[in-house]
């Protein structure tokens, strides 16, 4: 726990601390660096779809999740989709999540451990409890409590 708290410190934020405890209290759950890597991209690309609901009434990035049997190589090249999707729309309200998301990629190194369909778990489970990690400040400007269709 101290390794990783002082890895992440560069992302201290009550976001950070609150995704921390999370990991924390389901320590055996989330093993791997991989694995809250994955989650916490599933919870960024809900963000996302939330947020496509609301202006487009319609989620056309869904068509991109290959549907949600994913491999390490579609979560690399997701990451940086949403965060180009999200700026497109001016709504990029997750920075400090993508921040924290980078380092557990960096961490998790290039041989993750875990198995596609352990991927598609990790990453569905991020997008069904997103909204445990919404800013408290940003809870009402682009995305909304909604579960995952």
């Amino acid at each position: 726990m101290n390794e990783e708290r002082q890895y992440l410190a560069i992302t201290e934020s009550d976001l950070a601390n609150k995704i921390e405890n999370f990991f924390y209290e389901f320590s055996d759950f989330f093993n791997a660096d991989s694995k809250k890597a994955v989650f916490l991209l599933g919870s960024l690309t809900q963000f996302l779809l939330n947020i496509q609901s609301r202006l487009k009434n319609s989620q056309p990035f869904r068509a991109r999740l290959k549907g949600l049997k994913l491999d390490k190589r579609q979560i690399e090249k997701l990451f940086p989709e949403i965060q180009n999707k999200l700026e497109e729309y001016d709504k990029n309200y997750y920075k400090k999540l993508e921040e924290i998301i980078a380092a557990y990629l960096l961490r998790a190194g290039k041989s993750w451990g875990i198995t596609n369909d352990e991927i598609s778990f990790y990453f569905v489970l991020g997008m069904n409890l997103s909204n445990n990690f919404k800013s408290e400040d940003k809870q009402n400007e682009g995305d909304y409590n909604e579960s995952v269709s």
